[in-house]
């Protein structure tokens, strides 16, 4: 199975929150992970944001960017283009989202 992972999905593999454990079974149980370049950034801004709100403390913000960051190369990297976003307005009859 291939699945594509967005942002706040990947936060859940490395920080415990509702859906975590789902997430990590199902990627233990992939043979690819997608994601967009931008979700670097998001990833990271998800975990500052998460700070600032203080859902989460800063050192474990810290703990789980360095542990994405070396995690980082695993993924399926994907440019999003505006050919891709188009192509993504007609999805496969039998696509499921990975968003959890």
């Amino acid at each position: 199975m291939i699945v594509y992972l967005d942002a706040s999905v990947i936060v859940k593999l490395y920080v415990e929150e509702a859906g975590s454990e789902a997430v990590a079974e199902m990627v233990g149980a992939t043979t690819a992970v997608g994601t967009a370049l931008i979700t670097m950034a998001e990833v990271a801004a998800a975990l500052a944001g998460a700070v600032r709100r203080r859902a989460l403390e800063g050192r474990a913000a810290r703990v789980a960017l360095r542990a994405f960051r070396r995690e980082w190369e695993r993924f399926n990297r994907l440019r999003v283009t505006e050919y891709t976003v188009q192509r993504g307005r007609r999805p496969r009859l039998g696509a499921q989202p990975a968003g959890l």
